[in-house]
């Protein structure tokens, strides 16, 4: 039985997730990604990810557009910088 990956259960096709790419600091801006899981499982890059439609970016603190990137990939588990909040369903 393989153990479970920290966030693999925290969201479904269709849900609507906030995944952070640092952890918050107070003397810096947030950095995350707000958008629709469209897929979840293995990537062609061999690792579990949530497939995820950006609805929005914020990159230090302001919003950004998405257009050049409207689809990412969000890790169910990384091995440096985990932290409880990283992930969440919205």
């Amino acid at each position: 039985m393989t153990e479970m990956m920290k966030f693999e259960e925290t969201a479904e096709i269709g849900d609507l997730i906030k995944a952070f790419d640092f952890k918050p600091m107070p003397d810096r801006g947030d950095s995350y990604i707000v958008g629709k899981v469209t897929d979840k499982g293995m990537t062609n890059s061999m690792y579990m990810a949530y497939t995820v439609d950006v609805i929005h970016r914020v990159i230090g603190g302001e919003c950004v557009e998405t257009l050049c990137e409207p689809t990412s990939l969000v890790p169910f588990e990384v091995s440096f910088s985990e932290y409880d909040e990283r992930v969440s369903k919205i």
